[in-house]
């Protein structure tokens, strides 16, 4: 069967339900707030992974103090326990130091990997959330512009601007 594209895209337009002018806002409210859980629930997972990867981390520099410390290496034994130290109070991912000792530079280099590795492993999930959502905002902007709720229509059109560039697609 051959349809032209235009009544393909009536045909499409009429089969997706209308959203009724009252239950908009409530359910645009949903919508927002399961996106915000899904999200939480990701960054959450996320998070603590890096947490353990850190912790691990930390664990390795207690042994490579022990090394430097049998070999009587008084500066890689010092650096070693400052970044313990360091990533102790501060708990977040250090920067690349040029300064570090070769074994700690070598540690920090799988460190970093395995952290690109969390985030490849992560990105997709949360792409196809931004992109779920982003599929499902058009109705809630049409809506909003024909209720007259100009400021929603722009916050809802500004959103998926925002998504789309995060996604690395065109919706002009």
């Amino acid at each position: 069967m051959n349809v032209s594209p235009h009544i393909l895209a009536v045909l499409l337009l009429t089969c997706v339900p209308r959203l009724s002018a009252q239950d908009a806002e409530t359910q645009y409210l949903r919508l927002q707030e399961g996106y915000t859980q899904r999200v939480q629930d990701i960054v959450q997972r996320f998070e603590t992974q890096q947490s353990e990867l850190l912790n691990k981390f930390i664990l390795a520099l207690v042994r490579k103090e022990q090394d430097y410390r049998d070999d009587g290496d008084l500066d890689g034994l010092m650096y070693s326990r400052n970044l313990r130290e360091e990533l102790l109070e501060k708990v977040q991912f250090p920067g690349k130091d040029p300064e570090a000792p070769q074994a700690v530079r070598e540690m920090l280099i799988t460190l970093f990997r395995h952290r690109d590795e969390l985030i490849t492993t992560f990105q997709p999930e949360l792409d196809q959330l931004n992109r779920i959502l982003l599929n499902a905002l058009e109705p809630y902007q049409r809506e909003f512009t024909r209720q007259g709720k100009l400021e929603l229509a722009i916050e809802i059109r500004t959103l998926r601007e925002h998504l789309a560039i995060a996604l690395g697609e065109d919706r002009s």
